[in-house]
């Protein structure tokens, strides 16, 4: 019997996405977190004639089939372009190296086809699915990896059962609070949004740039703030927690930074906590995040929340995500 070929269609719009793929995001939101948010952002930004993308998407499937077996995106923000994105939506058994293979060889080919390789600037997605694509993508183009991967990273998802509510420790000297941003809030926010980039190499921000990301994230609802009042000052916000990549039932926290004259105080813990809860209250089922691998007071903290995987010494490698740069000189950066 012969061996079926991969079939493999590109889209220039969400919204001519087949309805079958729509309902495979959504059954598994968390794990399409990187994908499925913006697509349904695109959606909406095509109502408007005003507004012109160069977002596209890419499916590979088996011909004739309403399944698919991965699912390519790239897309933009409001700062520059987002990573090649690439989720699996097949059952985890599949994931076989042939199988990943002949798939990223065909997938990486049409991308080949339809974009410039300065776009192309490092692709997100599962451990052997971005050294997959990265290997076929050297190999079409010659552009070569970065020695050191941009990411190396932990997917882990909180549900209403795994999350840990905690009464918080009552201090006379301290109080802590953790509320929605205010644009008064706006000045601060784009200070902690800049001390983070500064350790995100290469996606620095300059401090413009950082206020443009605090002015969307305060003007979009996305992003709580952790204030610390000490006896006889005013309070200081020492702590942000953003969560951008939304969908109806699921959340993703993208963003978590604490001032580092502030560190050992437990902000974050106390903020991921708050921002879950809340996420929870409107609808959302699930919370995910993904979390450095070798970040070891971020893994404790997020652990303590509730997110499952993070057990020190026993992460779940099928949860393990890799970013993989290409040649900065051959490529144009943009920023997520």
């Amino acid at each position: 019997m012969p061996v079926l070929t991969p079939t493999v269609d590109v889209y220039h719009k969400a919204s001519d996405l087949p309805p079958y793929v729509w309902d495979t995001l959504e059954e598994c939101a968390a794990e399409a977190n990187c994908v499925l948010p913006l697509a349904l952002k695109a959606c909406e930004d095509e109502k408007n004639p005003h507004i012109c993308s160069s977002d596209f998407w890419i499916l590979c499937h088996y011909p004739h089939s309403s399944t698919v077996d991965f699912i390519l995106s790239a897309t933009h923000n409001e700062l520059g372009e987002y990573p090649i994105f690439i989720v699996p939506l097949c059952d985890l058994e599949d994931l076989q190296t042939g199988f990943v293979n002949s798939r990223m060889e065909a997938m990486v080919a049409k991308l080949r086809e339809v974009t410039p390789v300065e776009r192309v600037y490092s692709v997100f997605a599962p451990y052997a699915i971005a050294n997959a694509f990265t290997n076929y993508w050297t190999r079409m183009t010659t552009v070569m990896r970065e020695p050191e991967a941009y990411y190396d990273a932990q997917l882990s998802i909180c549900n209403r059962k795994t999350f840990r509510k905690r009464q918080n420790t009552i201090s006379e000297d301290i109080r802590h609070s953790s509320r929605p941003a205010t644009e008064s809030d706006i000045p601060r926010i784009a200070e902690l949004c800049y001390e983070f980039s500064q350790d995100s190499d290469p996606f620095f921000l300059t401090p413009e740039d950082a206020r443009l990301e605090a002015v969307s994230l305060v003007r979009n609802q996305q992003v709580w703030v952790q204030e610390v009042s000490l006896k006889g000052s005013r309070p200081c916000i020492t702590c942000i927690a953003a969560f951008t990549r939304n969908s109806s039932t699921h959340a993703t926290i993208t963003k978590v930074f604490t001032d580092t004259n502030s560190r050992g105080q437990k902000s974050a813990q106390r903020l991921v906590r708050r921002v879950c809860e809340y996420l929870f209250s409107q609808g959302k089922d699930t919370v995910s995040l993904y979390v450095g691998r070798k970040k070891d007071a971020a893994v404790k903290v997020y652990h303590n929340v509730g997110f499952a995987g993070l057990t020190p010494g026993a992460m779940d490698d099928s949860k393990r995500w890799l970013e993989i740069g290409f040649d900065q000189k051959k490529v144009d950066l943009g920023h997520w």
